[in-house]
């Protein structure tokens, strides 16, 4: 009996739903202390509102175009960090010149992009930008990096029996680089969720996730504020899941083939 107790709170589902429990306690018992709707809204008022939300259309075309504003800027990050990655190691003197402009973005707050991004490019495509500029460094320093470990017996072993490039690649270079990429793409999904999310807010183009929050904090909606930003996290660590387990079949499929 005792052995199947201690099983059961062992259990790493068990944890996560006694975690939410005890965190949802302690929201109500703050609520009840502050004793105001307007400055923190209760659970019970957020699932309501929650409820009210998925039975609009408009919420999930918010939904849906948010998605697809950053995948669209995490797509292209990636795809600009690698090729910027595999560039630079091959040419050094390209990686001087451009190296700086590594420390310029991560150096730079979001918001002086997302602003100066509103001068030049429509507002609907701001937060694809804004994405990209995010993700782009994270992944262009990580396969860069990655690129630069791989041993070099590998190397020469792959000289010596002339290998051709494809078999290179899926052989030597990206087996050797997928675990600093795949570090790299969860890390900089985060960082892109937030920063697309900050950008619809402060641009706010037609059915966005930040649209929503910006309206519930001009209208004083706490009740809707904290239930988008109840769908911002709970999407942020859907899509970081669903990138985790895809990243993870990958480099099973790279190891057994």
């Amino acid at each position: 009996m005792m052995h199947s107790i201690t099983r059961v709170i062992n259990n790493k589902y068990f944890k996560a739903v006694f975690a939410a429990f005890l965190w949802l306690a302690v929201w109500q018992a703050v609520y009840f202390a502050v004793g105001s709707d307007l400055v923190i809204a209760s659970p019970l008022t957020v699932l309501k509102t929650l409820f009210g939300f998925v039975k609009r259309a408009s919420f999930w075309s918010a939904v849906s175009l948010t998605i697809a504003r950053i995948a669209a800027g995490f797509l292209l990050g990636t795809v600009f960090g690698v090729l910027f990655a595999v560039i630079c190691r091959r040419f050094s003197l390209l990686n001087t010149l451009l190296a700086p402009m590594l420390k310029i973005i991560r150096a730079t707050p979001v918001v002086s992009f997302i602003i100066l991004a509103w001068i030049w490019i429509d507002r609907g495509l701001i937060p694809v930008f804004i994405t990209l500029l995010m993700v782009l460094p994270i992944v262009w320093e990580a396969v860069y990096t990655g690129i630069g470990e791989i041993p070099v017996k590998f190397k020469e072993l792959a000289t010596v029996f002339s290998l051709s490039l494809p078999k290179r690649l899926f052989k030597i270079y990206i087996p050797s680089v997928l675990p600093f990429f795949n570090s790299a793409a969860v890390t900089s999904l985060g960082l892109a969720w937030k920063s697309g999310i900050a950008a619809e807010v402060i641009t706010q183009p037609e059915f966005s996730i930040g649209s929503g929050l910006y309206n519930a904090k001009i209208y004083l909606e706490t009740g809707e504020i904290f239930a988008w930003t109840t769908v911002v996290v709970l999407l942020s660590v859907l899509l970081e899941k669903l990138l985790s387990r895809a990243l993870k079949k990958r480099s099973e499929a790279f190891k057994n083939g």
